[in-house]
């Protein structure tokens, strides 16, 4: 079922303010990221590439979201375009990929549950 993106929210602005799509949101212990190719990583892995140094983001571009809201507000699904460069090791290179994001309120946070990424070939 599709609840109309502004209708409890009133914009992905207020959704923004309210903590869940902030930058350093961080992820549920437990959760799902799916990567453009279709492979998995682990939250540990994921956090471990970052800390190590072997993957820097050099540039991340968003556009296009939008949001759908679900159980009475508990669950938020936004859908994205975005288009980064990264250093992966010395290694530049860019992609552009249709990311969705669930996120869940639980004890009063917002946790994100869901990372998936799809390549957009252009």
């Amino acid at each position: 079922m599709r609840v109309l993106q502004w209708a409890i929210l009133g914009s992905l602005a207020a959704f923004a303010a309210s903590g869940p799509m902030r930058a350093q949101a961080p992820p549920a212990a437990d959760v799902v990221l799916i990567n453009g190719d279709g492979s998995t990583i682990t939250r540990a892995k994921h956090i471990a590439n970052w800390r190590s140094g072997g993957r820097k983001q050099l540039s991340n571009n968003q556009h296009d979201h939008h949001v759908y809201v679900y159980d009475n507000g508990n669950v938020v699904i936004v859908t994205y375009i975005g288009t980064t460069k990264d250093d992966l090791g010395g290694k530049i290179s860019t992609s552009t990929v249709r990311c969705a994001d669930t996120w869940v309120k639980h004890d009063g946070k917002w946790l994100r549950v869901v990372h998936a990424n799809t390549d957009i070939r252009e």
